[in-house]
């Protein structure tokens, strides 16, 4: 994480610095202060920062080089735990008062500097962004972008570059544009195509008013874009309540999803300030909420979550110690259930406004994770002696608990709420469910289900609990007992079907679902977006859906034994992919253990009780854990 801090006079008054912390344990520690090797009085150094793997830029955009406030940006790199000054950026035809680094982007091997102020001939303020590309260690000016001009409207003050994103896509924000009113704003979304940025499509608000300012702040990822319109008025003569506006992209066009607006919003709260999003969330900062708690400019933040097209406010958040005039939500940064806002006048000690961020998670319901890091952990079940053995990947420390006998199939999923997951088993013998809560070491037995039954536990009814569910399979109906309250019993489903529920549609609710292997056929019934069927695999696959590309939704896929081939089907474009991991004998155990919001492709070889797993992002792991005839536990869902 990397915190800017405009004024800081380290250097020189107000010549600024950037702050560099790394996540450990669940705590954060500063790791470096970013200052500017030139830094002068007033360049407000940290006005905007934006961070990649082990790349940090960082604006300064009063920086007089070569002109007034022509501004500048900072490259530093990351080697071991230093980092270390690479190149300084400016404008290749800055001019005074362009304020060149007023926002940053990077992603991979490109960086985008807005420079909101900068004019064009006969448009002053019309304002540009900047595309640089590295190459080794240089970093070179590749493309200069420009707002268009729309039905024979003038550019003049678009402020075109006022807000930066960068994903698989850039979007830039021109709060200023004069479509269909003056300054109610608008985002310019653009596509990589042969090494350069082409404008894919110009969004306004068809109901935007003078003054609104979309555009304001923006954030991208993947097919999802949310831009902020702090300036939105929802009633006459009460100006700046603010609001968001989410879009989303279907392969050629960006398609409006509606507004967001805080439930609670009152005149000159500004929400919209600045947005993020992650994982079909969104956050939003009103920095100038007048808050109960904390009075005049408190400021606050929402959030907001996606079920199928419908965005829904789930939860409003102030920090602890809130106090007036601390402008918490100008800043905000989401990423898997990590946030991060900004309060940048908190007044710590006097003089006041020395500013501060504070940071949130999101209690993530990562499976097979049993300490409850958003981490999915190493472990086993041992039918021998009804032993579970897990290693935590907090700490990589070994525990052990006896809780099952030989013929008891392992159930493990988080029961009680609290983001870890429970050690449970279902006996057949009894139909009865055993349950250690990881909450207080307690455990629970319920009887619900015949001995032929396959135990299918899943949140169905979206409360954050995994329910008790069986399937059984001679009669296709599925009885689940709902943790919220009542028995659902649902038809769905033939004899010989294997139930792999999971939640494909990304609502947060476990789907009615099997894989059918006489035809190799999935047949769901999504509680949102409804039935969807498909045929993908054959007789002798592994059925294996999980959340493999990162969206928020379980995706079709199948572990083929004879060749160790895994095929996934994309549910966000129903394309598909194949890669070969594993050979005849593993068992196939994906799970998401590097916490980045994807799971990896991972397989246990009994033959030594190796655990072979491709991380998506930390790279392949091989480790010894277990032993010959035990059932690691990421594959009790695996027939």
């Amino acid at each position: 994480m990397v915190v800017g801090a405009r004024f800081d006079g380290t250097t020189a008054s107000q010549a600024g610095a950037a702050y560099v912390y790394v996540l450990s344990g669940g705590t954060w520690t500063q790791q470096a202060v970013l200052l500017a090797n030139d830094g002068a009085v007033a360049d407000k150094f940290g006005y905007s920062v934006a961070v990649g793997e082990n790349t940090i830029v960082v604006g300064s955009y009063n920086d007089d080089s070569p002109l007034s406030n022509a501004g500048s940006a900072y490259v530093f790199v990351r080697s071991g735990t230093t980092w270390t000054f690479q190149q300084k950026l400016t404008g290749g035809d800055s001019t005074a008062d362009d304020e060149f680094g007023n926002a940053v982007g990077i992603v991979g091997e490109t960086i985008v500097v807005g420079a909101h102020f900068a004019d064009l001939p006969s448009n002053s303020q019309a304002g540009s962004a900047f595309v640089y590309r590295r190459t080794g260690t240089v970093w070179s000016q590749t493309q200069k972008l420009l707002p268009v001009s729309t039905n024979g409207s003038v550019i003049l003050g678009d402020h075109f570059g006022e807000s930066v994103a960068m994903s698989s896509m850039l979007a830039i924000g021109a709060a200023g544009d004069d479509t269909p009113f003056t300054a109610a704003g608008a985002v310019y979304v653009f596509a990589e195509s042969g090494g350069s940025y082409l404008q894919q499509q110009k969004i306004n608000i068809p109901s935007g008013a003078n003054g609104d300012s979309f555009g304001n702040s923006v954030a991208i990822e993947g097919n999802t874009l949310v831009g902020g319109a702090l300036q939105y008025s929802a009633i006459i003569g009460q100006p700046a309540f603010g609001a968001a506006y989410v879009y989303e992209f279907n392969g050629s066009t960006w398609n409006s999803q509606g507004r967001l607006v805080a439930s609670d919003g009152a005149s000159v709260d500004r929400f919209g300030y600045s947005v993020a999003v992650s994982n079909n969330v969104v956050a939003v900062g009103a920095r100038e909420d007048d808050t109960t708690a904390g009075g005049a400019d408190a400021g606050s933040a929402y959030v907001f979550t996606r079920s199928g097209t419908t965005w829904t406010e789930q939860q409003k958040l102030a920090p602890a110690d809130p106090f007036n005039g601390d402008r918490f939500g100008a800043s905000i940064a989401l990423s898997f259930g990590q946030l991060v806002v900004g309060a940048g006048e908190k007044a710590l000690s006097n003089p006041n406004g020395q500013g501060a961020a504070y940071y949130f998670t999101q209690i993530i319901r990562t499976p097979f994770d049993y300490d409850g890091d958003g981490r999915s952990d190493i472990s086993i079940f041992r039918p021998l002696n009804g032993q579970w053995w897990y290693q935590r990947s907090i700490d990589n420390i070994v525990l052990a608990a006896t809780f099952g006998a030989s013929s008891d199939k392992p159930i493990p999923a988080d029961y009680d709420g609290d983001g870890r997951t429970d050690i449970a088993i279902y006996r057949p013998s009894t139909g009865e469910w055993f349950i250690l809560r990881s909450s207080n070491s307690s455990y629970f037995s319920v009887p619900f289900g015949i001995s032929t039954d396959k135990p299918a536990p899943g949140d169905f009814d979206g409360d954050g609990l995994a329910d008790i569910a069986v399937y059984r399979g001679s009669e296709g109906v599925w009885y689940i007992n709902k943790s919220s309250g009542g028995i659902q019993i649902v038809q769905w489903g033939a004899n010989g079907d294997v139930p792999v529920n999971r939640d494909y549609d990304g609502d947060g609710k476990s789907d009615f679902a099997i894989f059918r292997p006489s035809d190799g056929s999935w047949w769901m019934n999504r509680s949102t977006a409804g039935i969807f069927v498909t045929s993908f695999g054959v007789g002798t696959d592994k059925p294996v859906p999980a959340d493999y590309t990162g969206d928020g939704k379980a995706d079709v896929a199948v572990w083929r034994p004879g060749s160790g081939v895994w095929y996934i089907l994309r549910s966000e474009d129903s394309s598909y992919f194949a890669i070969p991991f594993g050979t005849n004998g593993d068992i196939p155990a994906p799970a998401d253990f590097d916490g980045d919001g994807k799971s990896d492709f991972a397989i246990f070889r009994p033959d030594g009780a190796n655990w072979f797993i491709q991380r998506s992002t930390a790279g392949i792991l091989i480790q010894q854990f277990g032993s010959t005839g035990d059932i690691p536990t990421p594959a009790s869902y695996v027939p």
